[in-house]
Protein backbone atom coordinates (compact mmCIF):
# COMPACT_ATOMS: atom_id res chain seq x y z
CA UNK A 1 0.00 0.00 0.00
CA UNK A 2 2.84 2.23 -0.04
CA UNK A 3 6.68 3.30 -2.00
CA UNK A 4 9.00 1.29 0.07
CA UNK A 5 12.02 3.16 -1.87
CA UNK A 6 12.80 6.10 0.03
CA UNK A 7 14.31 8.18 -3.00
CA UNK A 8 14.06 11.61 -2.00
CA UNK A 9 12.68 13.49 0.60
CA UNK A 10 9.79 15.88 1.16
CA UNK A 11 12.16 18.90 2.06
CA UNK A 12 16.03 18.29 2.68
CA UNK A 13 18.18 20.40 4.73
CA UNK A 14 21.98 20.19 3.66
CA UNK A 15 24.81 22.29 5.51
CA UNK A 16 22.83 24.77 6.38
CA UNK A 17 22.43 26.64 9.43
CA UNK A 18 19.55 28.45 11.64
CA UNK A 19 16.81 27.13 9.74
CA UNK A 20 13.42 27.49 11.10
CA UNK A 21 9.77 25.82 9.57
CA UNK A 22 6.94 27.70 11.08
CA UNK A 23 3.34 27.72 11.08
CA UNK A 24 3.24 25.96 8.13
CA UNK A 25 0.75 22.68 6.95
CA UNK A 26 2.84 19.92 5.30
CA UNK A 27 -0.42 18.13 3.77
CA UNK A 28 1.71 15.46 1.96
CA UNK A 29 5.88 13.90 1.77
CA UNK A 30 6.51 11.81 -0.94
CA UNK A 31 8.51 9.02 0.36
CA UNK A 32 10.44 10.57 3.14
CA UNK A 33 9.63 13.48 4.93
CA UNK A 34 11.90 16.60 6.29
CA UNK A 35 15.19 15.50 6.54
CA UNK A 36 17.95 17.28 8.13
CA UNK A 37 21.86 16.32 7.43
CA UNK A 38 25.11 18.20 8.77
CA UNK A 39 23.26 21.69 9.56
CA UNK A 40 23.08 23.50 12.41
CA UNK A 41 20.78 24.63 14.97
CA UNK A 42 17.07 23.20 12.98
CA UNK A 43 13.44 24.40 14.40
CA UNK A 44 10.26 23.66 13.46
CA UNK A 45 7.24 25.27 15.19
CA UNK A 46 3.46 24.61 14.70
CA UNK A 47 3.78 22.70 11.66
CA UNK A 48 0.51 20.68 11.15
CA UNK A 49 2.28 17.26 9.37
CA UNK A 50 -0.88 15.62 8.53
CA UNK A 51 -2.86 15.05 5.33
CA UNK A 52 -5.21 17.48 4.32
CA UNK A 53 -8.72 17.24 5.42
CA UNK A 54 -10.70 17.56 2.30
CA UNK A 55 -8.54 15.49 -0.07
CA UNK A 56 -9.29 12.05 1.51
CA UNK A 57 -5.75 10.69 2.40
CA UNK A 58 -5.15 9.30 5.44
CA UNK A 59 -1.38 9.29 6.10
CA UNK A 60 0.80 12.39 4.81
CA UNK A 61 4.10 10.79 4.55
CA UNK A 62 5.76 6.87 3.25
CA UNK A 63 8.64 7.25 5.89
CA UNK A 64 9.52 9.58 8.68
CA UNK A 65 8.02 13.32 9.14
CA UNK A 66 11.29 14.55 10.98
CA UNK A 67 14.76 12.77 10.51
CA UNK A 68 17.80 14.83 11.73
CA UNK A 69 20.54 13.24 11.17
CA UNK A 70 24.09 14.57 12.29
CA UNK A 71 23.29 17.58 13.29
CA UNK A 72 25.39 20.50 15.86
CA UNK A 73 23.97 23.11 18.05
CA UNK A 74 20.32 22.29 18.75
CA UNK A 75 17.28 20.48 17.27
CA UNK A 76 13.76 22.10 18.34
CA UNK A 77 10.35 20.95 17.77
CA UNK A 78 7.69 22.57 19.32
CA UNK A 79 3.73 23.04 18.81
CA UNK A 80 3.38 20.66 16.13
CA UNK A 81 0.88 17.84 15.19
CA UNK A 82 2.20 14.82 13.68
CA UNK A 83 -1.17 12.64 12.46
CA UNK A 84 -0.27 9.87 10.05
CA UNK A 85 3.12 9.22 8.74
CA UNK A 86 4.07 5.42 7.40
CA UNK A 87 6.90 5.25 10.12
CA UNK A 88 8.51 7.36 13.23
CA UNK A 89 7.30 11.41 13.29
CA UNK A 90 10.27 12.47 14.96
CA UNK A 91 13.85 10.50 14.57
CA UNK A 92 17.28 12.10 15.52
CA UNK A 93 20.13 10.32 15.23
CA UNK A 94 24.02 9.95 13.97
CA UNK A 95 25.39 7.31 11.71
CA UNK A 96 28.14 4.80 13.10
CA UNK A 97 30.41 3.48 10.24
CA UNK A 98 32.35 0.29 10.83
CA UNK A 99 36.13 0.06 10.54
CA UNK A 100 36.46 -1.55 7.46
CA UNK A 101 40.27 -1.19 7.18
CA UNK A 102 43.59 -0.04 8.70
CA UNK A 103 45.61 1.50 5.00
CA UNK A 104 48.24 3.10 7.52
CA UNK A 105 49.27 3.99 11.32
CA UNK A 106 46.66 7.05 11.62
CA UNK A 107 44.42 5.87 8.53
CA UNK A 108 41.22 4.09 8.59
CA UNK A 109 38.56 3.14 5.76
CA UNK A 110 35.27 3.30 7.63
CA UNK A 111 32.09 1.84 5.50
CA UNK A 112 28.36 2.74 5.71
CA UNK A 113 26.70 -0.42 6.20
CA UNK A 114 22.92 -0.37 5.92
CA UNK A 115 22.13 -0.36 2.43
CA UNK A 116 20.02 2.63 2.43
CA UNK A 117 22.74 5.05 3.91
CA UNK A 118 25.47 6.27 1.34
CA UNK A 119 26.83 9.42 -0.42
CA UNK A 120 27.19 11.90 2.17
CA UNK A 121 30.68 12.70 3.72
CA UNK A 122 30.04 11.65 7.36
CA UNK A 123 33.50 13.54 8.85
CA UNK A 124 35.13 16.80 8.11
CA UNK A 125 38.76 17.84 9.03
CA UNK A 126 38.37 19.19 12.72
CA UNK A 127 35.31 16.93 13.39
CA UNK A 128 35.89 14.77 16.95
CA UNK A 129 35.65 10.57 16.40
CA UNK A 130 34.56 8.14 18.79
CA UNK A 131 35.41 4.34 18.08
CA UNK A 132 32.87 1.93 19.98
CA UNK A 133 32.91 -1.54 20.08
CA UNK A 134 30.60 -3.41 18.37
CA UNK A 135 29.96 -6.29 20.87
CA UNK A 136 29.24 -4.50 23.99
CA UNK A 137 28.54 -0.87 22.34
CA UNK A 138 31.06 0.83 24.95
CA UNK A 139 33.57 3.64 24.11
CA UNK A 140 37.28 2.26 23.68
CA UNK A 141 39.82 3.25 26.00
CA UNK A 142 41.66 5.79 24.55
CA UNK A 143 38.75 6.29 22.15
CA UNK A 144 38.91 9.55 21.04
CA UNK A 145 40.37 11.46 18.26
CA UNK A 146 40.26 14.78 15.51
CA UNK A 147 39.87 13.86 12.03
CA UNK A 148 42.53 15.60 9.82
CA UNK A 149 41.96 13.99 6.24
CA UNK A 150 38.18 12.65 4.63
CA UNK A 151 38.64 11.51 0.94
CA UNK A 152 35.24 9.99 0.32
CA UNK A 153 31.72 10.88 -1.25
CA UNK A 154 30.84 14.07 -1.37
CA UNK A 155 27.08 14.44 -1.09
CA UNK A 156 27.30 16.13 -3.83
CA UNK A 157 28.51 13.67 -7.13
CA UNK A 158 29.01 10.14 -7.83
CA UNK A 159 32.74 10.56 -8.72
CA UNK A 160 34.09 8.07 -5.44
CA UNK A 161 32.36 5.11 -3.99
CA UNK A 162 29.49 6.35 -2.03
CA UNK A 163 29.77 3.74 0.48
CA UNK A 164 33.24 3.62 1.87
CA UNK A 165 35.84 6.69 2.86
CA UNK A 166 39.37 7.15 4.29
CA UNK A 167 39.66 9.02 7.40
CA UNK A 168 43.57 9.90 8.60
CA UNK A 169 43.72 10.77 12.07
CA UNK A 170 45.77 13.71 14.44
CA UNK A 171 46.92 10.80 16.00
CA UNK A 172 47.80 6.76 15.64
CA UNK A 173 44.63 4.56 15.89
CA UNK A 174 43.43 3.79 19.07
CA UNK A 175 44.41 0.34 20.61
CA UNK A 176 41.55 -1.77 20.15
CA UNK A 177 40.40 -0.65 16.88
CA UNK A 178 39.44 -3.76 15.15
CA UNK A 179 38.30 -4.41 11.31
CA UNK A 180 35.00 -5.37 11.25
CA UNK A 181 34.62 -5.04 15.55
CA UNK A 182 34.39 -1.49 15.80
CA UNK A 183 32.36 1.80 14.85
CA UNK A 184 32.90 5.29 14.73
CA UNK A 185 30.52 8.44 15.46
CA UNK A 186 30.70 11.38 14.62
CA UNK A 187 30.35 13.18 18.06
CA UNK A 188 31.05 16.66 17.34
CA UNK A 189 27.62 16.42 14.52
CA UNK A 190 25.82 15.65 17.76
CA UNK A 191 23.02 17.91 18.99
CA UNK A 192 20.89 19.34 22.35
CA UNK A 193 17.03 18.67 21.57
CA UNK A 194 14.11 20.06 22.71
CA UNK A 195 10.29 18.15 21.52
CA UNK A 196 7.94 20.35 23.15
CA UNK A 197 3.96 20.47 22.92
CA UNK A 198 3.51 18.32 20.35
CA UNK A 199 0.78 16.17 19.51
CA UNK A 200 1.05 12.19 18.45
CA UNK A 201 -1.73 10.66 17.04
CA UNK A 202 -2.83 8.07 13.88
CA UNK A 203 0.80 6.65 14.33
CA UNK A 204 1.65 2.82 13.22
CA UNK A 205 5.03 3.14 14.46
CA UNK A 206 7.05 4.44 17.38
CA UNK A 207 6.73 8.34 18.18
CA UNK A 208 10.31 10.06 19.20
CA UNK A 209 13.36 8.47 18.42
CA UNK A 210 16.52 9.80 20.09
CA UNK A 211 19.87 9.19 20.14
CA UNK A 212 22.18 11.96 20.90
CA UNK A 213 25.32 12.64 23.89
CA UNK A 214 24.05 16.32 24.38
CA UNK A 215 21.18 17.09 26.67
CA UNK A 216 17.28 16.40 25.52
CA UNK A 217 13.83 17.47 26.91
CA UNK A 218 10.85 15.72 25.96
CA UNK A 219 8.15 17.86 27.73
CA UNK A 220 4.17 18.67 27.43
CA UNK A 221 3.34 16.21 24.23
CA UNK A 222 0.61 14.44 23.47
CA UNK A 223 1.31 10.59 22.83
CA UNK A 224 -2.29 9.04 21.77
CA UNK A 225 -2.69 5.39 20.75
CA UNK A 226 1.11 4.63 19.40
CA UNK A 227 1.27 1.34 17.60
CA UNK A 228 5.22 0.97 18.97
CA UNK A 229 6.81 3.13 21.76
CA UNK A 230 5.97 6.82 22.13
CA UNK A 231 10.00 7.00 23.36
CA UNK A 232 12.32 4.95 21.82
CA UNK A 233 16.65 5.11 22.75
CA UNK A 234 18.09 2.65 20.89
CA UNK A 235 21.80 3.04 19.84
CA UNK A 236 22.42 0.91 16.67
CA UNK A 237 25.28 -0.96 15.49
CA UNK A 238 23.98 -4.06 13.44
CA UNK A 239 20.87 -3.21 11.08
CA UNK A 240 20.06 0.58 10.85
CA UNK A 241 23.73 1.88 11.90
CA UNK A 242 22.20 4.93 14.24
CA UNK A 243 23.97 6.41 16.69
CA UNK A 244 24.93 6.91 20.01
CA UNK A 245 24.65 6.78 23.58
CA UNK A 246 22.32 9.43 25.42
CA UNK A 247 23.85 10.54 28.74
CA UNK A 248 21.31 13.07 29.55
CA UNK A 249 17.18 12.40 28.41
CA UNK A 250 14.45 14.24 30.43
CA UNK A 251 10.86 12.92 29.87
CA UNK A 252 8.68 15.46 31.91
CA UNK A 253 4.83 16.55 31.64
CA UNK A 254 3.65 14.53 28.72
CA UNK A 255 0.16 12.43 28.37
CA UNK A 256 0.68 9.13 27.24
CA UNK A 257 -3.16 7.89 26.43
CA UNK A 258 -3.86 3.89 24.89
CA UNK A 259 -0.49 3.01 24.42
CA UNK A 260 0.78 0.01 23.46
CA UNK A 261 3.70 -1.09 25.16
CA UNK A 262 6.69 -0.86 26.23
CA UNK A 263 5.75 2.93 26.09
CA UNK A 264 9.14 4.35 26.44
CA UNK A 265 11.73 1.48 24.88
CA UNK A 266 15.48 1.47 26.03
CA UNK A 267 17.27 -1.15 23.39
CA UNK A 268 20.74 -0.33 22.32
CA UNK A 269 21.83 -3.61 20.47
CA UNK A 270 24.94 -4.38 22.81
CA UNK A 271 25.26 -7.99 22.86
CA UNK A 272 27.47 -7.98 26.16
CA UNK A 273 25.29 -6.78 29.14
CA UNK A 274 27.80 -5.19 31.87
CA UNK A 275 25.77 -3.69 34.82
CA UNK A 276 28.82 -2.08 35.82
CA UNK A 277 29.04 -0.51 32.31
CA UNK A 278 25.92 0.57 30.51
CA UNK A 279 25.20 1.83 27.12
CA UNK A 280 23.31 4.98 28.52
CA UNK A 281 23.33 6.94 31.82
CA UNK A 282 20.96 9.69 32.75
CA UNK A 283 17.76 8.99 31.57
CA UNK A 284 14.72 10.28 33.91
CA UNK A 285 10.56 10.35 33.56
CA UNK A 286 9.10 12.59 35.48
CA UNK A 287 5.12 14.03 36.32
CA UNK A 288 4.01 12.14 33.25
CA UNK A 289 0.52 10.72 32.97
CA UNK A 290 0.54 7.30 31.76
CA UNK A 291 -3.27 5.98 30.69
CA UNK A 292 -2.57 2.18 29.63
CA UNK A 293 -4.04 -1.13 29.24
CA UNK A 294 -2.16 -3.85 30.22
CA UNK A 295 1.14 -2.88 28.86
CA UNK A 296 4.48 -2.11 30.59
CA UNK A 297 5.30 1.40 30.88
CA UNK A 298 9.30 1.61 31.09
CA UNK A 299 11.13 -1.53 29.02
CA UNK A 300 14.97 -0.33 29.46
CA UNK A 301 18.49 -2.15 28.91
CA UNK A 302 21.85 -1.16 29.71
CA UNK A 303 21.19 2.13 31.71
CA UNK A 304 22.96 3.73 34.63
CA UNK A 305 20.86 6.13 36.08
CA UNK A 306 17.22 6.19 35.15
CA UNK A 307 14.54 7.64 37.80
CA UNK A 308 10.61 7.17 37.33
CA UNK A 309 9.43 10.13 39.68
CA UNK A 310 6.65 11.93 40.35
CA UNK A 311 4.22 9.80 37.45
CA UNK A 312 0.29 8.81 37.28
CA UNK A 313 -0.29 5.12 36.07
CA UNK A 314 -3.35 4.55 35.27
CA UNK A 315 -5.07 1.43 33.51
CA UNK A 316 -7.72 2.39 30.99
CA UNK A 317 -10.61 -0.41 32.01
CA UNK A 318 -10.95 -0.18 35.69
CA UNK A 319 -10.20 -2.46 38.09
CA UNK A 320 -13.04 -4.71 37.05
CA UNK A 321 -10.69 -6.09 34.38
CA UNK A 322 -8.93 -9.59 34.65
CA UNK A 323 -5.67 -10.07 35.93
CA UNK A 324 -3.12 -7.85 34.22
CA UNK A 325 -0.14 -10.26 33.09
CA UNK A 326 2.56 -7.01 31.96
CA UNK A 327 4.82 -5.76 34.45
CA UNK A 328 4.69 -2.17 34.69
CA UNK A 329 8.80 -1.67 34.31
CA UNK A 330 11.43 -4.19 33.20
CA UNK A 331 15.31 -3.66 33.32
CA UNK A 332 18.05 -5.42 31.96
CA UNK A 333 21.84 -4.91 32.73
CA UNK A 334 20.70 -2.09 34.12
CA UNK A 335 22.23 -0.01 37.53
CA UNK A 336 21.04 2.39 39.98
CA UNK A 337 17.65 2.82 39.07
CA UNK A 338 15.26 4.57 40.95
CA UNK A 339 11.02 4.41 40.99
CA UNK A 340 9.73 6.70 43.71
CA UNK A 341 6.54 8.73 44.62
CA UNK A 342 4.23 7.83 41.40
CA UNK A 343 0.55 7.68 41.71
CA UNK A 344 -1.43 4.23 40.62
CA UNK A 345 -4.26 2.92 40.31
CA UNK A 346 -5.69 1.30 43.56
CA UNK A 347 -5.04 -2.42 43.45
CA UNK A 348 -2.39 -1.51 40.67
CA UNK A 349 0.82 -3.34 41.10
CA UNK A 350 3.66 -1.63 40.14
CA UNK A 351 5.59 -5.22 39.45
CA UNK A 352 9.28 -4.61 38.60
CA UNK A 353 11.42 -7.26 36.60
CA UNK A 354 14.71 -6.94 36.26
CA UNK A 355 17.87 -8.97 35.24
Amino acid sequence: MRLIEREEPGAFIWESKNVTMRSMSAYYLQTFGVVGQFSENISIDKVNFAPDPRSGRSTASFADFVRMSGIKGKVSITGSVFDGPHDDPINIHGTYLEVAGKPGLATLSLAYRHPQTAGFPQFSPGDEVEFVDKLTMSPLLGAHAVVAVVDGPSGMNHTKPLTTMTVTLDRPVPPGVEIGGTVAENITATPSVLVSGNVFRNVPTRGVLVTTRKPVLITGNRFDGMSMPSVYISANAYQWYESGAVSDVTIRGNAFTRPSGPVILVEPTNQVLDPTNPVHHGISVEDNKFDVGDVTVVDAKSVGGFQFTGDTVRRLDGPAHPPYTSPLFKFHGSSDIRIERNHYDKGLNPAVVTD
